[in-house]
């Protein structure tokens, strides 16, 4: 019998894919990697997490997945910088964000 990976492994594989996602640099590999992440966090905080203690293995673990979450956040960083450099100025955190690039709302000329 075969046991079900607990919810670490599990968390730590879907970060390795989320990763491999952000690479891609495709939005839906991205969106649908975001999906399994959400499920995967949702599984860690309702397991046991007594009975992932008592596993000697639990220290280096947590430590993969932390590697894989600093990964994933200079990837997505990476990806987010590279965004803004090679496309139009719209939409941001703050709402529009013109830049220096951006055209005046009106045109001034002289007849």
């Amino acid at each position: 019998m075969t046991l079900a990976p607990d919810a670490l492994t599990v968390l730590v594989d879907v970060l390795d894919g989320f990763a491999d996602a952000l690479k891609s640099g495709r939005a839906d590999a991205v969106l649908a990697a975001e999906e399994q992440l959400a499920a995967a966090a949702s599984a860690l905080r309702t397991s046991d997490l007594r009975t992932l203690a008592r596993d000697p293995d639990t220290r280096s673990r947590l430590d993969d997945a932390r590697r894989h979450i600093a990964r994933c956040r200079a990837l997505g960083a990476a990806s987010a910088d590279l965004l803004a450099l090679s496309s139009t100025p719209a939409y941001g955190r703050r709402g529009f964000e013109p830049t220096a690039d951006t055209p005046a709302a009106s045109i001034t000329s002289r007849i």
